[in-house]
């Protein structure tokens, strides 16, 4: 048997000897071993984990642990629910065939001879993908704030002689000569994000099996899918665009989920860039699989303390709604019961822009979009079929004999969206209002009234 700080081999069974965490406290700071897997060599911290998938198919392969997972990632995991959390530093290594490419092109290649790059990273998604050709793997990162230990990492890679190149596969193109069945299953697939009627949302898109399963048998009609952002914690082995399209032929509504920016990481003064930039990342994303002009892509914002952090979370939600909106599509926020007061306060404020869609986490059973389990003040706020409702959390559930760990939602969501008429500039209100926000909680402390000489207020 290898030892727990040399792995070797050509297939991930050989790394079994290493698949038990090492500890937090283990090794000393700085401290690392190596590990070798299909002939590439890398040295990791002491303290991560070495997971073969192979070994354990089903393991969750989650950002928010440090650890190296050897082999493909499952297309059935065991994970929970929770989906959104604080990323470190974690790398997936997998063969190139047969792995899951979302972009191809966002995949930085490496050829056969060369070195690896010595800084590796995303400044706004925090996850990176490598494909080493002179191995024939791909290298998926993912990291914090800080990207120090992960471009050691992957800065210490050998290839050995027991390496087998290869290449990434190109991205598949789809025929769209006219009035061909492809065009014809193209259109009909493209993907929804409006209906009325019970989701659910999983922390890795379930396997193409399992939905099969659950739309014959069970009360869903909507799925959430968590597509990008830095806080996205799992990793999804199954979402592609032909994934969303095929789900879409057999009649699910997708809830498009971008994990960005929770409240502690939004800066006091780089709230509206922040926005704006998940927002540029989250409509790239969007694209590459599949979801057109018009869809809501809904941003994730956890449960945060209003009291320090509301005039930042309402900077951000605001700029990246308007700057989704800006390129064509509709912006959507998930935010916790509690700080629903703040959206409120969003909405009834012309500082900001407020998203199309607001999705409220409330777990109190029941399935509807009523003012009270939205934690509403009444019926104009995200009135006209612009509101979703997570009524219950973390729990399992088995259709058609498969198991997954979800959250459910009522979803009441109008299709599409006619675009709201720019204001017409050269058009003078009856009065003008001055706003002033001196304590930051998102209302307005004075507001001035003119009178004119008409006698108009």
């Amino acid at each position: 048997m290898l030892t727990a700080l040399a792995l070797s081999g050509t297939t991930a069974q050989a790394a079994a000897a290493s698949t038990a965490p090492a500890g937090p406290g283990t090794g000393a700071a700085g401290e690392t071993r190596s590990v070798e897997y299909r002939g590439l060599r890398l040295d990791v911290p002491a303290h991560w984990r070495v997971v073969d998938l192979e070994e354990a198919p089903g393991t969750c392969v989650r950002f928010d642990t440090a650890t190296l997972y050897l082999g493909h990632p499952g297309t059935q995991q065991s994970c929970s629910a929770d989906a959104v959390g604080e990323r470190t530093d974690a790398l997936v290594v997998e063969p190139l065939a047969g792995a899951t490419v979302p972009d191809p092109g966002a995949v930085l290649r490496v050829p056969a001879g060369r070195a690896l790059p010595a800084r590796v990273g995303d400044p706004v998604d925090h996850e990176a993908a490598l494909a080493v050709e002179g191995a024939g793997l791909l290298v998926t990162v993912s990291h914090g704030e800080d990207t120090d230990t992960v471009s050691r990492v992957v800065g210490s890679a050998r290839v050995g002689p027991a390496a087998v190149p290869g290449t990434l596969a190109p991205a598949a193109k789809t025929p769209r000569s006219p009035g061909s069945d492809t065009t014809a299953r193209a259109l009909a697939a493209e993907p929804t994000t409006g209906f009325t009627g019970k989701a659910f949302d999983a922390c890795a898109a379930p396997s193409a099996s399992l939905m099969r399963s659950w739309k014959t048998s069970s009360p869903y009609g909507g799925v959430g899918i968590y597509f990008g952002g830095p806080t996205r914690v799992c990793s999804q082995p199954n979402l592609t665009a032909g994934w969303v399209a095929d789900r879409t032929a057999e009649g699910w509504h997708m809830i498009p989920i971008y994990a960005g920016l929770q409240a502690g990481r939004i800066g006091a003064t780089e709230a509206a860039a922040q926005g704006r930039a998940s927002a540029d990342d989250a409509v790239a994303k969007a694209k590459t699989l599949g979801f057109g002009p018009g869809a809501v892509l809904y941003t994730d914002m956890e449960q945060y303390d209003s009291g320090t952090y509301r005039t930042r979370v309402l900077g951000y939600l605001s700029a990246y709604s308007a700057r989704v909106k800006e390129l064509g599509f509709r912006a959507g926020a998930y935010v916790n019961i509690q700080n629903t007061g703040d959206m409120a306060a969003l909405h009834s404020n012309s500082r900001y822009t407020e998203p199309d869609v607001l999705w409220v986490a409330n777990w109190n059973h029941k399935a509807d979009v009523s003012n009270a389990s939205m934690g509403l003040p009444g019926a104009t706020y995200w009135p006209g079929r612009k509101r979703a409702h997570q009524y219950e959390g973390e729990v399992s559930e088995t259709w058609g004999g498969a198991s997954l760990n979800i959250d459910r939602n009522y979803v009441d969501v109008a299709f599409a969206a006619t675009p709201e008429p720019a204001p017409d500039p050269w058009r003078e209100d009856a009065s003008s209002r001055v706003n002033a926000d001196f304590n930051g909680d998102g209302r307005d402390d004075v507001a001035a009234l003119y009178g004119y000489a008409d006698g108009s207020v």
